[in-house]
């Protein structure tokens, strides 16, 4: 068998191509390929710089949605906006589309005035006028506080009484007046009110949609939450309470502030001092229709003004049929609001326990 026949280590070498590991020296398959590879990623790089087609097709059609969208809202805002020779069936529809205009600018209005025509036949007002509420003169800090000083002199010489010196302030929220000029005025004329004069433009910062439903002419409350608000106030809810309800009703948020609802108590308890003693006297009126044993008295002093009131039901009067040889009353409370004292009369049954007779308010 013949010998294996080994080339040595440098004819090995001389035979094995020699390439630059830099690429200085590669053979012409290797450029080739590294010419093609760069062509490639110059044709990437100009592909990601051109917009293709489909590109330009999505462009167009989200420039035209923007421009749908734009003379839409344009719409709107046309539609709401009031303009000369605009009429209305009344002053106050005027009033009402004026205020909604104003809640989408930002802004707040007031009614300036009105006024009486002279010609035969008229029975009202003929012209009104609306303005932003930042209308009037602009008034600096020192005329504000020299105002509030005269005003506090006024009452001082009224009533007699002087100010503490470190009296606290009452903290009002006032509007600060910068002249606004803008306004809307309408007319009456062949039976409809029509705006005669017109202007938009306001030398002030508008408020922001968050804000506007918390200005003086924006805030609303309906008859049904007015009710809401009477029937809550009748089993003394608070009106934080009464204002998370509100909320839940609408919601979301409510056009107008804790502190309104409880202006709105505050009015309904001033309607039930004016006829107290009559809704007393209904409630009693419909406690004898459903227990005919029931019975109450009272009696008048000057002017009306009830002096004291006594009241029995039918089950008390049966009680005391039973166990009213031992009869104790108390009057050492006394009512806040009429300063009157309250008197129920008591007795103890054949059991050891507290039965009540009457009541009376002498």
């Amino acid at each position: 068998m013949a010998p294996e026949v080994h080339d040595s280590d440098d004819e090995i070498e001389d035979a094995a191509p020699h390439y630059d590991i830099f690429g200085d020296d590669l053979p012409s398959a290797s450029s080739e390929s590294r010419e093609n590879l760069a062509s490639s990623n110059d044709e990437e790089k100009a592909t990601e710089g051109e917009l293709t087609e489909d590109d330009i097709i999505i462009f167009l059609e989200n420039e035209e949605a923007k421009a749908n969208a734009k003379s839409s809202s344009q719409e709107v805002r046309d539609h709401h906006a009031p303009h000369l020779e605009m009429q209305f069936p009344s002053d106050d529809a005027a009033y009402k589309f004026y205020n909604e205009y104003s809640s989408i600018c930002g802004f707040s209005i007031a009614k300036a005035g009105n006024y009486h025509g002279r010609k035969s036949g008229n029975t009202g007002h003929t012209r009104v006028t609306f303005v932003c509420n930042r209308a009037g003169k602009p008034v600096d800090e020192e005329t504000l506080e020299k105002r509030r000083k005269q005003k506090q002199l006024r009452k001082q010489e009224r009533t007699g009484v002087v100010p503490a010196e470190n009296s606290r302030r009452t903290r009002r929220n006032k509007i600060e007046h910068t002249g606004c000029l803008a306004k809307m005025v309408v007319s009456i004329k062949n039976g409809n009110w029509v705006v005669i004069s017109l202007h938009l433009e306001h030398n002030h910062e508008l408020s922001p949609p968050q804000e506007t439903k918390f200005l003086r002419s924006h805030k609303s409350m309906t008859e049904d939450e007015q009710l809401f608000i009477r029937t809550f106030a009748s089993v003394k809810l608070p009106p934080r309470k009464i204002m998370s309800i509100m909320s839940y009703l609408r919601g979301g948020d409510v056009p107008y502030t804790k502190k309104h609802v409880s202006n709105v108590q505050t009015a309904i308890r001033n309607e039930c001092k004016l006829n107290d003693m009559t809704h007393v006297l209904d409630y009693f009126h419909k406690r004898k229709e459903d227990d005919p044993r029931f019975y109450y008295n009272f009696k008048l002093g000057a002017g009306k003004k009830v002096l004291s009131l006594f009241w029995s039901d039918g089950n008390s009067r049966r009680m005391y049929e039973l166990y009213g040889d031992c009869v104790s009353f108390d009057t050492t409370y006394k009512t806040n609001r009429y300063n009157l004292p309250f008197a129920p009369f008591v007795g103890v049954t054949g059991h050891g326990h507290t039965c009540l007779f009457a009541c009376a308010i002498i």
